[in-house]
């Protein structure tokens, strides 16, 4: 069970099997000692990693991409799946990252009709061994993927950089932007290393607040 419960392929695989032989109370009981909600859905998420092409399916297996990864893989195609699996197992970025790149690859393939390779191939090395100067070549992809995904947004983002430099802001003080740039309002934060701090200095920076 342990070993099921660390790769969703050895799940699929089995779900696949039992598919055959047990009813769907007793597959969705399967699905719970498994770790996950007893849904016809999710027994069709998992049947479908076995459908992916096999570099996706290994990588799925040993841990290098995420089942949540991997739920968008099911959008490209075979060869573009290989592609974009290699990609993953030369730089492994893990969490949001990971799940961002893919995103990001699916939805400029879908929406210009192009290959991974023609997007990625810079950035491939030779061989699946991990690229030298891994994270920043990788937080490169992942800034000219989303310039090209949302230029606007991009646009907006180098803007209000540009604006926050100009304001040559103290330590210990932040400005945000809204939450996508859905509106033109900006949030200050203050920190301070305790709380005695903020309190000795709370009458002074009320004061102004009220103002």
């Amino acid at each position: 069970l342990a070993a099921l419960q660390a790769s969703p392929i050895l799940q699929a695989h089995l779900l696949r099997q039992a598919r055959e032989n047990l009813n769907d109370e007793d597959l969705y009981s399967l699905l719970s000692l498994m770790g996950h909600k007893p849904h016809r859905a999710k027994l069709e998420e998992l049947g479908a990693f076995l459908d992916l092409c096999p570099a996706t399916v290994l990588a799925c297996h040993r841990g290098h991409l995420s089942a949540r990864a991997v739920g968008l893989m099911h959008r490209l195609s075979p060869a573009d799946q290989e592609v974009a699996t290699r990609l993953i197992e030369q730089y492994r970025p893990g969490g949001s990252k990971q799940f961002n790149l893919v995103e990001m690859i699916t939805e400029l393939v879908l929406r210009e009709g192009t290959t991974v390779q023609e997007l990625v191939g810079e950035w491939l090395a030779g061989t699946e061994q991990p690229a030298e100067n891994g994270p920043q070549r990788i937080q490169g992809l992942l800034q000219t993927l989303s310039a090209r995904c949302w230029p606007e947004k991009t646009r907006l983002e180098k803007q209000f950089q540009q604006f926050v430099r100009q304001l040559h802001l103290p330590e210990g003080v932040a400005i945000d932007p809204s939450p996508s740039f859905e509106d033109d309002s900006v949030e200050m934060r203050l920190r301070f290393a305790n709380a005695d701090q903020f309190l000795a200095r709370w009458d002074l920076l009320k004061t102004h607040l009220s103002r």
